[in-house]
């Protein structure tokens, strides 16, 4: 069975990697004084412990958020008593660019995120952190975001969970900052275990 597990996961992986992601230049990013202003991709440049770090600061990784016309984007990382682990997908590599997987653990070593990034962008996250409006960390999957980065915008298709870890539902859509449009249905995404 954990052969079965591994064998899924490695070929989750595999797709994961193989989908391609924008290349973008200088130019085509927004800075932290274009938020509220400009949407797009911003890069976020962190310490060891992925808290962000000051503009004039050295960062030890780099990653692309999209931030909307509000001047907020998704899934900033955890900031209060978190463990991080970072498995580069290829360790000699020696860029910035986060490119592998980041789990976000809490003070009783339950996961509460699961990043897989390529490039520098997130192309999956799995939340394991909010159960309904209650806010609080239990360890259990609760939705799943599988991305894919374009320019100007990114699709996303997303499950949900219940308190089960029972699936419930699905969004699939694009976003450019100002406008969700929903798009048809994909497939149901499968939950990566990395144990």
């Amino acid at each position: 069975m954990k052969k079965l597990i591994l064998f899924i996961a490695i070929l989750f992986s595999v797709n994961l990697s193989a989908q391609e992601t924008p290349v973008l230049s200088e130019a085509e990013l927004i800075h932290k004084e274009d938020l509220k202003k400009k949407v797009g991709w911003l890069k976020l440049r962190v310490d060891s412990n992925f808290k962000e770090v000051a503009k004039d600061a050295p960062s030890v990784y780099e990653c692309y958020v999209f931030a909307d016309n509000k001047g907020f984007w998704q899934f900033p990382f955890p900031e209060k008593n978190i463990t991080v682990t970072y498995k580069k997908a290829n360790p000699s590599e020696q860029s910035k660019l986060l490119n592998g997987m980041v789990d976000f653990y809490d003070t009783k070593s339950r996961r509460m995120f699961k990043y897989i990034f390529k490039d520098g962008f997130y192309l999956r996250i799995q939340d394991y952190t909010r159960l309904g409006l209650r806010k609080k960390y239990t360890g259990q999957l609760v939705s799943i975001f599988e991305y894919i980065p374009k320019k100007n915008s990114f699709e996303a298709n997303v499950n949900t969970y219940n308190i089960k870890g029972e699936y419930t539902g699905y969004y699939h859509g694009e976003y450019d900052g100002y406008t969700h449009t929903p798009l048809p249905f994909i497939k149901k995404i499968e939950p990566m275990s990395f144990e």
